[in-house]
Parts: structure tokens; C-alpha cells; sequence
């Protein structure tokens, strides 16, 4: 039983998600395909991470130093920043293949394994780009480039990455008044079991949604820093807008881009005043 090897924090976010998206996201029958890959890896990779911990405990002794998080809000030159850091030899980026599928250790894997996660992650992130065909000029995916981290985070079912695919307006709600705890330390699980045995650098991560979260971040990594990018807001809101209007096309044939302004505009407004609080403080 599956259920039986996830922790309850785990269990209470797919009790949510799981019934928003059948009853709420208005699937196309090719968005039902890539949705139950899409989780299907989901479940398989949390599965594997944790049954790799359980079988190497002192990997929850790896330290993530200093780790810099990239914070802006989206379409602010979030990922150029990124792109640039990660050119530091200095410095750890995670590709989107050790995101997606981050256990065992890739330095504790042969050849021929790590070839096949990198197949395997390269195929997700590019299908939704085949299927919504404006997606590659708004935004590139593939699995050996820089990947916001939020995939991470989706590994605990917590995570506005299913927000940005589906409109699932009871999961959203819950999301955005839940403990996203359980998220982060999922995050940390994932960057300690991707550098076990590998030589120590320092990570570099990326994603707008962790402006909304300094005080958590800051409890799971307390040395962290930020840095943020600035844009006028009134060209955000149309830019991300944009965005999330065609990834959720690549799985529903019901997208309200209206909607989604005025969604965006309402989150950005509490996610930008929350975060000057935070700084203030």
C-alpha cells in the first residue's frame, strides 16, 4: 500500500490535489496522459528518495552551506541571473534531470543509469512544449540546463508547480494557507542526496515562489541568502500571465487568461508586500 510508506504531511496534499485535478482542472485527454506520468514520477522519485535515506541515514548529515537563492518575482531576469551564477565553477546549480529524478546520489551511479535519468527527465520537461507549441519561445526546458528548484518541492505535493499547470482552485486555496515546512524539507533531502560523495560546492537555486517564503527558508537553511530581481510590476502580471496561460493549454482546452490576470495580479500584490515585510525585518 503506498499510502503506507508516506509521511502524513505528504498524505494531506494529495488528499487535496488529487480530487482538485479530477474534479476542478478540466483535463484535455492528452493533458490525463502527461498528468499521470507526471505524477506517476512524482510518487516513484519520493519513494526513492526516501527509501534511499532509509538505507543511507548519514546523508541527513550533509551540509548545505550558505546555499543563494535567487528570489524575484517571475519574468524579472530571474533565470539570466541564474544562468550567470551557475558559470561560477564555484558554485552547484541543479540540472533539471537530478531535480526530477535527484535518487540515488548521481556520484554513486554508473554511466549507463545516469544516461537513462537524464533520457527519461529531457522527455518530461520538453513534452508540454511540443503540446503548447509558444511555450519554448517563452520559456526553454530541457534536462541538462538550470532548473528552478520548485521541482523539489513538488516531490512533497506542496508546490505551486501544480498551481501553474491546472486550475485547481481547492488545492490553490489550501496551498497558500498550509505550513510549506514539509516542502522545504523535502528541498533540503534532495540537494543533500544530490551532492553525497561529490566534491563540495556551493548551491545556487532558483524560484519566484520562494519569495513568499523567507521565514520557512530561513528556519531550513540559516545561513541562506537572497538575492532579488526588480521589474515594474505592470509588466510582470502580462509577462507571467502569459506563461501560465499556455502551459495549463498543454493540458486543458478551458484556459481563461482573464482569470489568470486577475489571479496574478491579487498574488503578486500580497507576495511583493510580503516580501518587503520580510526584508524590513
Amino acid at each position: 500500500d503506498i499510502r503506507g510508506r508516506l509521511d502524513d504531511a505528504t498524505l494531506e496534499a494529495l488528499d487535496v490535489l488529487l480530487p482538485a485535478l479530477e474534479d476542478e482542472a478540466r483535463m484535455s485527454v492528452l493533458g490525463r496522459w502527461i498528468t499521470h506520468r507526471f505524477l506517476g514520477r512524482l510518487l516513484e522519485q519520493r519513494l526513492a528518495l526516501d527509501a534511499y535515506v532509509a538505507s543511507d541515514p548519514g546523508v541527513l548529515d550533509e551540509q548545505i552551506a550558505e546555499p543563494w537563492f535567487v528570489v524575484g518575482a517571475p519574468r524579472t531576469g530571474t533565470t539570466i541571473l541564474y544562468g550567470l551564477l551557475s558559470q561560477d565553477p564555484a558554485m552547484r546549480v541543479p540540472e533539471g534531470w537530478e531535480l526530477l529524478r535527484p535518487a540515488p546520489p548521481p556520484a554513486r551511479c554508473d554511466d549507463a543509469d545516469l544516461a537513462a535519468r537524464l533520457a527519461l527527465a529531457d522527455v518530461e520537461l520538453r513534452t508540454p512544449q511540443v503540446v503548447s507549441s509558444g511555450l519554448v519561445s517563452i520559456h526553454e526546458y530541457s534536462g541538462r540546463m538550470p532548473k528552478e528548484c520548485l521541482s523539489a518541492m513538488s516531490l512533497a505535493f506542496r508546490s505551486e508547480e501544480f498551481v501553474a499547470r491546472y486550475d485547481i482552485p481547492t488545492y490553490e486555496a489550501w496551498l497558500h494557507r498550509v505550513d510549506m515546512r514539509p516542502a522545504y524539507d523535502v528541498h533540503r533531502r534532495v540537494l543533500q542526496v544530490l551532492q553525497r560523495d561529490a566534491p563540495r560546492r556551493r548551491w545556487v537555486l532558483k524560484c519566484p515562489v520562494h519569495q513568499q517564503y523567507l521565514p520557512t527558508i530561513l528556519d531550513v537553511y540559516p545561513d541562506a541568502v537572497f538575492s532579488c530581481t526588480h521589474r515594474d510590476p505592470v509588466s510582470i502580471i502580462p509577462s507571467v500571465s502569459s506563461l501560465i496561460t499556455t502551459m495549463r493549454s498543454a493540458h486543458s482546452d478551458h484556459v481563461d487568461p482573464v482569470a489568470i490576470g486577475r489571479y496574478h495580479v491579487d498574488l503578486y500584490a500580497r507576495t511583493l508586500d510580503r516580501y518587503v515585510d520580510h526584508a524590513d525585518a
